[in-house]
C-alpha cells in the first residue's frame, strides 16, 4: 500500500492523492494492513468490507476497495455499473 501511495498516484491531482492517503490510513491499514499480500484472502476482504458497510456510504466503500486494485476511484471500470456491496 505504501509503495502504491508513493508511486501509483502520479499524475493525479493533489485532492485525489490526499483523499487516497486518508482512506488508506483510516480504512485499509488498521484492518488489513498487517496482512502479507500472499496471506490476504477473499474472506478477509469480505469481512472487512462488511464492517465498513456499517459506517460508510457505498460510494466511499467502492473508492476504498478500488485502492486495493490500484485503480483509484474506479477509473478503469467506470463504464460498468458498480456491483452491489455484497458482491464486490
Amino acid at each position: 500500500m505504501d509503495d502504491f501511495l508513493a508511486h501509483g498516484l502520479k499524475g493525479r491531482g493533489p485532492g485525489t492523492i490526499t483523499h487516497a492517503r486518508s482512506m488508506a490510513e483510516n480504512q485499509i491499514k488498521p484492518k488489513i494492513g498487517n496482512y502479507r499480500l500472499k496471506d490476504l484472502r477473499a474472506e478477509h476482504v469480505d469481512l472487512w468490507l462488511d464492517e465498513l458497510a456499517s459506517t460508510l456510504a457505498t460510494k466511499t466503500i467502492v473508492q476504498v476497495h478500488s485502492l486495493l486494485t490500484r485503480d483509484p476511484y474506479g477509473r478503469e471500470t467506470r463504464t460498468r455499473r458498480p456491483q452491489r456491496l455484497g458482491s464486490l
